[in-house]
């Protein structure tokens, strides 16, 4: 993505640029737009989670501790899936990662939480 094309798209497409890409697409594409665009790391509980926030995902779940397992973002995960399968290439993200998944958890994270590949892709296909 180029940054003409970055600084066409809406802040809550990019956002969701983020939440893509940093799990799993092109994580070039999301740290661009972090780079370009630092607010979208703090947009919501999920980009507070990939981008390794450890103190306003605290705060986040402080005000709303049923978060830690709602669903959303594009691929409607819960921030634990976020989490496990974030690759930016943040100090954060990976030093706090552990501590995140703590906070999920304790504030009621399914631990067996999961998703189906298989059936999410032939779900998109039909």
């Amino acid at each position: 993505m180029d940054d003409f094309s970055l600084a066409r798209r809406s802040h809550r497409e990019r956002v969701d640029e983020v939440l893509r890409n940093g799990c799993g697409g092109d994580v070039r594409v999301a740290m661009r737009i972090l780079e370009h665009h630092p607010d979208v790391a703090r947009d919501g509980l999920l980009t507070t989670v990939v981008s390794g926030d450890l103190a306003e995902v605290d705060r986040r779940l402080a005000l709303n501790p049923s978060a830690a397992s709602a669903k959303g973002g594009p691929l409607d995960w819960g921030p634990l899936l976020y989490l496990a399968y974030s690759r930016l290439p943040l100090a954060d993200a990976s030093e706090n990662a552990v501590a995140i998944a703590r906070l999920l958890l304790g504030h009621g994270a399914d631990p067996n939480t999961r998703f189906d590949y298989a059936a999410d892709i032939i779900g998109a296909a039909s």
